[in-house]
């Protein structure tokens, strides 16, 4: 239910590409592959190889297991691998799974290709780490500079091929005087490129961009704000869409490097979550809510030229089996924003943990994993008890949040539910609260639609009120104000709205996402970096390479290694003394 909307957002300084049209076809995502000089191999020292045929086990072990649901269908597809009715395994294709969301017509003037919106000039000074080096055997750089402004979304890994090659070997048992022609002619490093940071959209891959910030365009200073940030987040919340920012660093660590600058970087250089939603300002104006931890992270600036955000929605009816109907969706989305609103007014970043080895952020644990954890942070909140609730639950990173709120939205069966209905949390400190809110002598004669857009009203009486009285903290009421939170109305959610449960929720434990572990970061970052589908292709591409390159004792040696198997031909016409009768198919 998480769905891409394929828009990142990007600074305007500089990056206006003064000539729109452009029909330079798009490049491959498997460029041609260039050697490249040095001793860099880049791999992690605790790597390891595994013989081929190790490979071959768990393959054959896959398709046995396949098959039985293979015999009346067409191929299944198993976390990116295709598995055909004859049992056989593909890799499949590296392009990003899922269509992003439609947008409005509203946006269309905001929101435009990367390749058309983006200065290549500005991409390729400020955002583009390869563009002098690493080089190439031929004293060019492997990368250099982009063609297009896209590719700054694309992934950029420098594989050790002769490396990975010779280890594979040796695991294989092979003589080193068998195997040292081939090795010596492959070359030490080639660049592979995946759609690491693009998404799937109607004319292929690639990235929607919409802009912020300020820039000088032919002389006269143009100041965008946040006003196209704002105009989108306002037109998808008649969609019912909130959306998560995930904050990137698209000058360094996105694009990419060596796999253990990867390993190491460990995150592909997303290294914030933050979220959007639909509120009004103090005069009444549409505006982008900013929930984030710490909550200073959450305007987009010039501060944010390299450090920029992909957008992400959340989608409540793809998260479900039976439609739910428009009415249910949005008093989802205005529950999830009253979460996010009471939980910023209690919960701290977590740097500010009760708990000294939890204040780093990347060591903070996740308190929702289940129904039963999520409910229980909504009956703790619904105290507002700040000090009762971090000495249960701790403090919030920054995507924790996001994930907890968004949970909160539209939870309801018949044991329980953080469906914010007066029959529910009417007699807690929240529900006081709510009440209050709504009792502001300022919303005299005013509708449900005219209070949504002007809370400011409540949030105001509920400061003169003050916590004693059942209001809110001068303390509170900033953190309010320095994110826009306080462009969100409370109110009761209607008791006959039912839960996401009603609705049959795809997910086990009904949430929007199975909380991610180490071994799924670790998955991630191999597939948006280092896929086995493009590894095994740039290895086989040096290879053959090699082969059409190579003195008969290369030609000889990776011969033997196909097993007789000439590349793109069918037999072999050496054999190479040394090599045993039948040697060991290398599987790339």
């Amino acid at each position: 239910m998480l769905k891409t909307l394929a828009v990142s957002g990007a600074l305007c300084s500089g990056l206006v590409r003064q000539a729109i049209a452009q029909t330079a076809p798009k490049p491959a995502d498997v460029p041609p592959l260039i050697p490249l000089t040095g001793d860099g191999h880049g791999l992690p020292a605790d790597w390891t190889f595994v013989e081929p045929k190790q490979w071959q086990t768990v393959e054959r072990s896959l398709a046995a297991k396949m098959r039985l649901g293979l015999r009346g269908g067409a191929p299944v597809d198993v976390a990116g691998l295709r598995v055909g009715r004859s049992g056989t395994i593909e890799t499949g294709h590296l392009d990003p799974v899922g269509d992003p969301v439609e947008l409005p017509d509203a946006v269309a003037d905001i929101v435009r290709p990367a390749d058309e919106a983006l200065s290549l000039e500005a991409v390729n000074t400020d955002l583009n780490p390869f563009i002098d080096g690493p080089v190439g055997a031929d004293g060019k750089p492997l990368i250099g500079p982009f063609d297009e402004g896209g590719e700054v979304y694309e992934g950029k890994t420098f594989l050790p091929v002769r490396l990975i090659m010779g280890q594979m070997l040796k695991a294989a048992g092979l003589p080193p005087e068998a195997t040292q022609p081939l090795l010596a002619s492959l070359s030490e490093t080639v660049a592979i490129r995946t759609p690491a940071h693009q998404f799937h959209l109607g004319n292929g891959l690639g990235n929607r961009v919409v802009f912020y910030g300020e820039t000088s365009i032919n002389g006269e200073m143009v100041d965008l704000g946040h006003s196209h940030i704002d105009k989108l987040v306002t037109a998808l919340s008649s969609k019912n869409l909130r959306l998560i920012k995930q904050m990137v660093h698209f000058n360094l660590q996105s694009q990419g490097g060596t796999p253990d600058a990867i390993v190491a970087d460990g995150v592909g250089g997303s290294t914030h979550a933050g979220g959007f939603a639909a509120g009004y300002s103090l005069d009444g104006k549409p505006i982008a809510v900013k929930s984030d931890w710490p909550s200073s992270y959450g305007w987009l600036g010039n501060n944010n030229k390299t450090y920029n955000a992909h957008l992400i929605a959340i989608d409540y009816a793809a998260g479900t089996e039976a439609p739910i109907p428009d009415q249910t969706l949005a008093a989802y989305y205005r529950n999830a924003d009253m979460w996010d609103c009471c939980a910023a007014m209690l919960v701290p970043f977590a740097d500010q943990d009760p708990d000294p080895k939890f204040r780093d952020y990347q060591y903070n644990p996740l308190e929702v994993f289940d129904q039963a954890s999520a409910r229980e942070i909504a009956a703790s909140l619904a105290t507002l008890d700040s000090k009762g609730f971090l000495d249960e639950h701790g403090a919030f990173y920054c995507a924790e949040g996001q994930y907890v709120v968004a949970n909160l939205g539209p939870q309801e069966d018949e044991t329980g539910g953080t469906l914010l209905k007066k029959s529910r949390y009417g007699a807690t400190p929240l529900g006081r609260l709510i009440e209050n809110f709504q009792a502001a002598p300022g919303y005299n004669g005013m509708g449900p639609e005219d209070r949504r857009k002007n809370p400011a009203i409540g949030w105001e009486y509920l400061l003169e009120l003050g916590p004693e009285q059942g209001g809110i903290s001068g303390g509170q009421a900033l953190v309010l104000k320095a994110t826009d939170r306080h462009g969100i109305a409370l109110e009761w959610i209607p008791e006959d709205i039912k839960g996401w449960q009603a609705y049959g929720p795809k997910n086990a434990e009904a949430l929007i996402a199975r909380p991610m572990t180490i071994a799924t970061l670790a998955w991630g970052l191999l597939r948006l970096y280092m896929p086995r589908d493009a590894v095994a292709r740039a290895v086989a591409a040096d290879i053959t390479r090699a082969h059409a390159e190579g003195n008969a004792g290369v030609k000889a040696t990776v011969e033997s290694l196909l097993a007789g198997a000439i590349p793109r031909r069918a037999k072999a016409r050496w054999h190479l003394p040394g090599l045993p009768p039948r040697p060991p198919r290398v599987s790339c």
